[in-house]
């Protein structure tokens, strides 16, 4: 009886363990860089068709007041055409408040020794979008801006909040 008792904690503990290791797993497979970047696009409305979301760098801020990540990122594998992403539709912007992130954030990049920056061009703008997103219950506002860089065929997408 004794033998039978301790052979079924024994089972159960495995068991356990083995659930335990497949629920980690599958939580890391979902909260990848691309996942996460993907969620924030949709969450501010940014569209991109069945296009997939492949971060090749991202940089993390995590200061008190004013957090921040800079991802740099590509779509791949669907078609973008008419959605919020595709460079054909996308506005130029010249204004001072993207400007004025894009150069603060390419100083933290300098600061922390990463070797890519946002592109910038001053003098006839660049492709992006901004969204605002106005506080809510679990989090403060917040800022989302994404930009285009049509000679590398990337996107940079800043979140601020």
């Amino acid at each position: 009886m004794k033998k039978t008792i301790i052979t079924l904690i024994v089972v159960v503990g495995i068991a356990v363990l083995v659930a335990g290791g497949l629920a980690i797993k599958k939580y890391h497979d979902i909260v990848t860089p691309d996942n996460i970047l993907a969620g924030l696009l949709k969450e501010y409305e940014i569209t991109f068709g069945d296009a997939g979301v492949k971060v090749l760098d991202e940089y993390n801020e995590n200061a008190f007041m004013d957090p921040s990540t800079v991802y740099r990122f590509s779509l791949e594998g669907g078609d973008i055409s008419g959605t919020v992403l595709d460079p054909e539709k996308m506005p130029y912007s010249t204004n001072l408040d993207i400007e004025s992130v894009i150069g603060s954030k390419n100083e933290l990049l300098r600061k922390a020794d990463v070797e890519w920056r946002i592109p910038f061009d001053a003098e006839n703008g660049i492709m992006s979008i901004h969204r605002h997103s106005y506080g809510t219950a679990t989090r403060g506002s917040s800022d989302l801006y994404v930009i285009y860089d049509p000679d590398e065929s990337l996107y940079y997408a800043v979140w601020i909040g």
